[in-house]
């Protein structure tokens, strides 16, 4: 993250947001990591998201109007872009 706020690298746009590249990890030390288990590990799957957005529900509606809107929003941003 600080190789891209320090402009050295630009990572890949994501529904979650900014994800690192695999060309742009350092890798040092994982010899036998590669970039298709890196892709596998990085996918992301509509329908889990879709299920891990739906759990958030009865969480956040107990947290009633002590939740800040923006978590609710966000949820709610997400809920789009994995629809």
């Amino acid at each position: 993250m600080l190789r891209r706020c320090h402009g050295e690298v630009e990572g890949v746009e994501t529904k979650l947001g900014i994800s690192p590249a695999y060309s742009e990890l350092d890798l040092d030390g994982l010899t036998d990591y590669s970039e298709e288990q890196f892709n596998k590990n990085m996918a992301l799957t509509p329908s889990e998201w879709q299920a891990e957005l739906e759990s958030q529900t009865e969480l956040f509606d107990s947290v009633g109007s002590k939740l800040p809107a923006e978590l609710e929003s966000q949820r709610k941003t997400l809920i789009a872009k994995f629809s």
